[in-house]
């Protein structure tokens, strides 16, 4: 058996390990979508989706070969960013019926993508491992069935360790039982937590 050393890269995923922490990036994987797109040099956005972009079903001239390549690059990329979920299982919901407003969204997205191409998970050995999670549902953004989308975050310490940004798989008559239902799929999730950690 030969030792290898510590682990520095991994399926695209960087590994930058100290005496006392540990931080996964995907810069390199990242900056390749970027070039893939000739994305590199546009103009840098602080949020990764555009307030007043209407997503709706259509089937219009889009090219929806690279549409599907970037969600799957995308997709890939929110293990280490986070902060993309949301609005990437947002727009990949519209693989089948695509139009500009679309492409429009993601496009907004590599350009949040440009400014925190190295966003990443930090993991500090010793710090307090409290588990705390959070819950929530969106309504507004999908006009086309009016179904809710929950979505929670849980955080052991400051590390987000598991998120999840999902259509429910049901309708809902109020905002309420929306509620009670995304704070179910979270509940479900800290149960399976927390019986490693006692």
């Amino acid at each position: 058996m030969t030792d290898l050393n510590l682990i520095t890269r991994y399926l695209g995923v960087q590994f930058h390990c100290t005496s006392h922490a540990l931080l996964l990036q995907q810069t390199a994987y990242a900056h390749s979508i970027l070039a893939v797109t000739n994305m590199e040099d546009s103009r840098p956005t602080l949020v990764p989706y555009q307030d007043g972009i209407i997503l709706r079903h259509f089937m219009l001239s889009v090219n929806a070969t690279l549409y599907r390549q970037l969600m799957g690059k995308l997709l890939y990329l929110t293990r280490t960013h986070l902060d993309l979920a949301h609005v990437v299982g947002l727009v990949s919901r519209y693989m089948q019926a695509l139009e500009e407003s679309h492409m429009a969204a993601v496009e907004a997205t590599m350009c949040y993508l440009c400014q925190y191409p190295s966003t990443g998970l930090y993991f500090v050995e010793g710090e307090e491992s409290n588990l705390l999670g959070f819950s929530n549902i969106v309504f507004a953004h999908v006009l086309d069935d009016r179904i809710f989308t929950g979505a929670y975050i849980f955080v052991l310490g400051t590390t987000p360790v598991s998120w999840s940004s999902k259509k429910q798989t049901t309708t809902t008559r109020s905002s309420c039982g929306a509620e009670y239902r995304a704070l179910s799929n979270c509940n479900c999730e800290a149960i399976w937590f927390w019986k490693p950690l006692t």
